[in-house]
């Protein structure tokens, strides 16, 4: 893109502000974020260089066997023989084969360790009251492990408690069985299983409730049981659903109240564009009968806005603000074409647009003939605003529609009804 291209969008995206010197700042900046991205294009080559050389590296010509788990390894390779030639060469690495005695090196550590990795949640495995967690594999070791449970229908092949309706207190060995390739070995774990029936701990519970129930029906006072079956137990009442159903609530009003809110300004904003069009030919009419007395324009509008502020209206009228605002902007120094002008940019309506183009070239060229354009728009403003009723007595009639068609049905079930309660007579 050429830089008269760039000078001109800069004229067009920051008004009031010089084109060439953003299209210098601009340039520079370019440079400086170029330069710092060629700096870190180099450092990045240079560092996959130096990575790549120190993986291409064979330190006395040792490659590691991958494990167990990772099965082979494809390697691809490059070898420089007498020539001074390096030729590309593809290498299959098979896993570290075990033997016998590291198989049961491996085998007593593994061992060693099983207790720790099966426990789960449990403390230890001479008491077990929930699930275990029977792995498969050990990570380090080559072995896939296999289980058996002398008795299912405490507990199963994954370690998961079986659940039963009476307590259980058993001891039992689990039998692990190592596997690597054809090597195979069997290890018999001890554990320590303890469930408590929470049908007989609830049942003894509410047996001794109702003895106590029963027993103490000549006292005004209840006292419920702090120990059943050597345990200390607790009460509470049951947490009620309030909470949640409140949190539900507020989380399907939340989102409807925000919008509601959004919702309500946006409608203030439509009554305030709707108020300025309807006070617009009272405004206009205050102002053609105080020219018409000898004021001139800015005579008026202060009059007008001195006569707002010292009735003081409960109900805003936007308009009138406004015109207080224009008001106050010109003791402060604003001109009085200014004033005008940002009336009608704050109004943003076609009404006070044109009437701040006329008030503005009167204060230009001078001369009477203000007084009989006013006259035309506030004739015009008349017209339009007989329009706009007419308009929401229609709208009215529409929304009145549905209600009225209810009105009549109720009217024709109050006379249908006792007809035809007559002729079945």
């Amino acid at each position: 893109m050429s830089r008269e291209q760039i000078i001109k969008d800069f004229r067009e995206l920051y008004i009031g502000k010089n084109p060439e010197k953003l299209e210098k700042e601009y340039y520079q900046k370019k440079k400086k974020e170029m330069f710092l991205l060629i700096i870190a294009a180099i450092l990045i080559v240079i560092l996959c260089v130096i990575n790549d050389w120190q993986k291409s590296t064979l330190e006395d010509n040792k490659i590691l066997r991958k494990d167990m788990e990772s099965g082979k390894d494809e390697i691809s390779l490059q070898v420089k023989g007498t020539d001074g030639e390096w030729k590309d060469l593809f290498l299959v690495l098979y896993p570290k084969e075990y033997s016998e005695s590291e198989l049961e090196v491996l085998f007593t550590e593994a061992c060693e360790k099983l207790p720790d990795l099966i426990r789960n949640e449990n403390d230890n495995l001479d008491k077990v009251v929930s699930d275990l967690d029977l792995i498969q594999e050990i990570k380090g070791y080559p072995f896939t492990l296999s289980w058996e449970s002398p008795d299912s229908e405490i507990m199963d092949t994954l370690g998961q408690l079986v659940s039963s309706q009476e307590e259980v207190d058993k001891r039992m060995e689990l039998t692990v069985t190592f596997q690597y390739d054809n090597w195979e070995k069997t290890y018999h774990l001890p554990v320590h299983i303890i469930v408590q029936s929470e049908k007989d701990f609830m049942y003894s519970l509410e047996e001794s409730i109702k003895e106590q129930e029963k027993s103490t029906r000549e006292q005004k006072e209840f006292y419920l049981p702090d120990v059943v079956q050597n345990e200390s137990v607790q009460w509470r009442y049951p947490p009620g659903n309030t909470a949640i159903v409140l949190g539900i609530l507020f989380s399907v009003m939340l989102p409807f109240i925000s919008s509601q809110k959004d919702k309500e300004i946006h409608n203030q904003a439509g009554k305030r564009m709707e108020q300025l069009q309807e006070s617009f030919p009272e405004f206009i009419s205050k102002l053609i009968l105080l020219m018409e007395a000898g004021m001139n324009i800015r005579g008026a509008v202060f009059w007008i806005a001195e006569d707002y502020q010292k009735k003081q209206i409960k109900e805003k009228n936007y308009l009138y603000e406004e015109l207080m605002y224009i008001c106050r902007q010109m003791k402060n120094g604003l001109s009085e074409k200014e004033a005008y002008d940002l009336l009608g940019k704050r109004c943003n309506l076609t009404c006070y647009k044109k009437l701040s183009g006329l008030l503005i070239q009167h204060l230009v060229k001078g001369g009477s003939s203000v007084l009989g354009t006013l006259r035309e728009e506030s004739q015009k403003a008349g017209e339009e605003q007989k329009r706009q009723i007419q308009k929401k007595g229609e709208e009215m009639g529409t929304k009145l529609l549905f209600p009225m068609i209810i009105m009549l049905g109720i009217v024709m079930v109050f006379i249908m009804v006792p007809a035809l309660f007559s002729f079945q007579v």
